[in-house]
């Protein structure tokens, strides 16, 4: 298969590429700020900023298992604001 690569206008793609990572990012924002400020932080802390389970525990001033915790559910959570956002769609 040979592609043109001349044809393909760059612009056009990082503009179309562009608004779509921006409207993902909006959409992620609006899901984390439905968390409570516990749940964004370890969000934040262990996902965004791949800290460990132990050092973001020390962070926190909390035990492991408790940000262990915080993170599944956060996540659920997440995942359920998220699925009621796309159905709204």
């Amino acid at each position: 298969m040979n592609v043109d690569l001349e044809a393909v206008n760059p612009k056009e793609t990082a503009v179309d590429d562009d608004a779509g990572l921006y409207a993902q990012r909006a959409i992620v924002q609006e899901a984390l700020n439905k968390l409570s400020a516990h749940q964004r932080k370890v969000i934040e802390l262990r996902i965004l900023k791949g800290y460990s389970t132990k050092e973001t525990a020390r962070i926190l001033n909390k035990k492991e298992g408790a940000i262990r915790v915080l993170q599944y559910r956060a996540l659920k959570k997440l995942s359920e604001i998220l699925d009621e956002m796309e159905g709204q769609l």
